[in-house]
């Protein structure tokens, strides 16, 4: 590239020098930078196998599966200041991973399962107790069965840094934590919003997970909140964790 450099600028009168130096620099820098890094797409890896590595047992690994009734406090912080709670059960089918959300309004109404009677608050509070739990550690055990890929990005300050890509591309981070093995933060990129003074910039959604407590054997977060580009959003306070082994009828219907 500097052989060339020269020799184009042997040919070049004085009075355009800078501008071509400067044109043919900010080329060399661009296509430097737009050229795709080998290492970086051969670090992914089947999802299984990094999994394993770092210590995680993939969906359907023969972990105990539990169900439990979780009650909390969700808080929305609107963008005005002011903020609106709401009492919520989570009722886990650990079979079956699946959540039931019981959402009690403001006014003391539960929640009739229509999103047209939620408010704009309260489908906030909806849409980040689905998130923290669809997106959170359950998608990171599932990513094997859809077979999606995983970088591991080392250790950091909050723990190991796991970086999965789905078929289409999307991309999530968590951070497990190396003792426990419990994921204490994801991110990932959806949509777009509004930055200061009007800028619109990516959407970065980071969920994390804290003030773990034993609950029957397992390590409950009692602590769960959602930032979107670094400004808090919600939260979730559980106040009262009961769990107990799943108890399957496996014998045939008739």
């Amino acid at each position: 590239m500097l052989r060339v450099l020269v020799a184009r600028l042997a040919f070049t009168g004085a009075g355009s020098l800078r501008v071509r130096v400067l044109f043919l620099l900010i080329s060399w820098v661009v296509l430097t930078l737009s050229r795709p890094n080998p290492a970086d797409a051969q670090s992914f890896e089947g999802a299984k196998d990094a999994l394993q590595r770092a210590g995680l047992n993939p969906a359907g690994g023969g972990a105990t599966k539990k169900d439990s009734v979780r009650e909390g406090v969700v808080v929305v912080y609107n963008d005005n200041g002011s903020k609106e709670t709401f009492q919520v059960t989570l009722v886990r089918n650990g079979d079956r991973r699946a959540q039931h959300i019981i959402l009690k309004m403001p006014d003391g109404r539960i929640w009739d399962g229509r999103g047209d009677h939620l408010s704009a608050a309260g489908r906030r509070a909806l849409d980040f107790l689905e998130t923290q739990f669809m997106q959170g550690t359950e998608r990171l055990l599932d990513a094997p069965a859809r077979n999606a890929l995983i970088r591991d990005d080392g250790a950091n300050t909050e723990g190991r840094a796991l970086t999965v890509r789905e078929k289409d591309g999307a991309t999530a981070q968590y951070i497990v934590d190396p003792a426990t093995l419990n994921v204490r933060r994801f991110d990932f990129h959806r949509g777009q919003a509004g930055g200061d003074g009007g800028i619109v910039q990516d959407a970065v959604e980071a969920y994390t997970f804290s003030d773990f407590r034993d609950a029957g054997g397992n390590l409950v977060p009692y602590r769960v909140e959602h930032f979107r580009n670094g400004v808090r959003r919600e939260e979730l306070t559980i106040t009262k964790v009961q769990q107990v082994v799943a108890a399957r009828n496996t014998a045939p219907q008739r």
